[in-house]
């Protein structure tokens, strides 16, 4: 029974070339002070407030063009996720002619400012090659940087790094390191990667039970790879007893998200009649 080994999260950030970006919570790195900073902390909390109506549709009609006034007005007052927003309506362009350049100018000003989802952004961009030149050294550097500040997005993606020797000499044991810190943060594509890491016995030794055990806590938070992984282990009794309604349930799961391939192992299995007579083993 073959595992698959990239959970959809890392597949998925990796294959679109990381299109996605974040615009996290709310930071302020203005260098007032007294009552002069508080009022312009203040000030930018409410423009960037605004500009996130704006640009989302709270309350109000989405308008682009309004969100970015807000922003950039914010921005000024120092708040390093009105910067990062910005950086996120010109690298889709938003509201402003598409350019990637300036994406990174803005993601730039945030992340030297200490914002951890921009941080991520500036990573992604290094890693593609969108405004930069590609430089998977480079995003290492600021991958890691966000990943000291505990979000997950970059952990897994340092993780896989690691996994595969992108920008770094290929080492499991600090892929596991990554994943573990993810995971245990509850990101479901990093519980899932853990598992196969677990499975396969790199960078930890091998121990079928754990794996199974990391599967089943993505495949919960209904993660389609790890359901169709851990419906894989119960079909084959791999580090679990064998059973073929339970690998039915999962392989149904991931099915009715989309798994193809979770919906061709439901076929084989819905057609074999010596499972349709017992269906636990």
């Amino acid at each position: 029974m073959k595992t698959k080994i990239m959970c959809c999260g890392v597949r998925l950030v990796l294959a679109v070339c990381m299109a996605a970006v974040s615009d996290g919570c709310w930071f302020f790195d203005g260098t007032g002070s007294g009552a002069q900073g508080d009022s312009a902390k203040e000030e930018a909390a409410l423009m960037y407030e605004k500009g996130r109506d704006y640009y989302y549709g709270n309350d109000v009609a989405v308008d682009f063009g309004r969100a970015m006034e807000c922003f950039k007005l914010a921005a000024e007052l120092g708040n390093s996720s009105a910067q990062n927003m910005i950086g996120n309506m010109y690298y889709y362009g938003k509201g402003v002619a598409q350019d990637y350049a300036q994406a990174v100018e803005w993601y730039r000003k945030a992340a030297e400012l200490g914002n951890a989802h921009a941080q991520c952004n500036l990573a992604h961009r290094y890693f593609n090659g969108h405004g930069v030149e590609k430089g998977y050294a480079k995003a290492m550097e600021w991958y890691g940087k966000a990943a000291g500040q505990g979000l997950t997005s970059a952990q897994l993606v340092l993780g896989y790094m690691y996994e595969e020797g992108m920008g770094v000499k290929q080492d499991y044991a600090q892929a596991v390191e990554w994943y573990r810190k993810a995971a245990e943060l509850g990101d479901s594509d990093a519980q899932c990667q853990l598992g196969t890491m677990y499975g396969k016995g790199q960078g930890v030794a091998q121990d079928k039970g754990e794996s199974v055990r990391w599967y089943r806590k993505a495949a919960e938070q209904g993660n389609a790879t790890a359901q169709y992984n851990i419906g894989g282990k119960y079909y084959m009794g791999d580090g679990v007893e064998q059973n073929y309604a339970e690998a039915k349930k999962w392989w149904s799961k991931a099915a009715e998200q989309g798994d193809a391939e979770a919906k061709e192992k439901l076929k084989k299995l819905t057609s074999d009649p010596a499972l349709q007579k017992c269906e636990t083993k």
